[in-house]
């Protein structure tokens, strides 16, 4: 009688161990990527969004400002309300008061307004809005800010039919996020207008600046 002996192949130990740690790592690779993706298009969504209310805020003031008529811009601050420096620009009918050093949310260093804009007589005073109340001014008022936002950088000048509008909107939900002030430097860098380009804690950070000049139409 003959014998056969069938041969019976599988994986040793040591085998498997090297195949779950190929497959393991192959898993981590493809986490990160989709986690590399997923930063990068957060972070687009923020410059996108930081862009588009610069953008914004610039088209509100000129607007107003080609119109303004012999009334003028007037302007006022800082002005300590509630423990927050808060500036005022009266443009014809319309003011905003905003503040420098504030993001716009609850908690340290953020406020419940920011930059808000409301209807305002040209026969009044030009006095800036206390931000940290839920609701500054009258009913016609309104945020022109998202959710930690700044506005470190916002001036209006008028000389004769001209005015220059000058402002810059900042993402940050940290102040960590930006590079510290430094007035010395050449040229000199104002609070909360340049961000550190490093990734903190997930956190991102977005700069958008417009400069532009109108004439006025009345």
């Amino acid at each position: 009688m003959s014998k056969y002996v069938k041969n019976q192949h599988g994986f040793t130990i040591i085998e498997l161990m090297i195949a779950t740690a190929v497959f393991s790592l192959v898993l981590l690779v493809c986490a990160a990527a989709v986690a590399h993706v997923g930063r990068i298009y957060y972070k687009g969504i923020v410059t996108s969004r930081t862009q588009d209310t610069a953008r914004r805020i610039n088209q509100e003031v000129s607007t107003v400002a080609q119109f303004t008529g012999s009334s003028g811009i007037r302007s006022t601050g800082p002005v300590t309300l509630s423990g927050i420096d808060t500036y005022a620009y009266c443009i014809g009918n319309t003011r905003f008061s905003y503040a420098k050093d504030k993001a716009l949310g609850t908690g340290l260093g953020k406020s419940a307004h920011v930059l808000w804009k409301d209807s305002h007589g040209q026969t009044e005073a030009c006095i800036p809005l206390d931000l940290t109340q839920t609701i500054p001014g009258g009913a016609d008022g309104s945020e022109l800010l998202g959710p930690n936002m700044r506005l470190p950088i916002f001036s209006v000048v008028a000389a004769n039919k001209l005015v220059t509008i000058n402002l810059t909107v900042t993402y940050g939900d940290s102040s960590d996020l930006f590079i510290p002030e430094d007035l010395a430097a050449v040229p000199a860098i104002p609070a909360y207008t340049i961000c550190k380009g490093l990734l903190v804690g997930g956190q991102f950070c977005a700069v958008s600046s417009i400069n532009t000049s109108v004439l006025k139409r009345l």
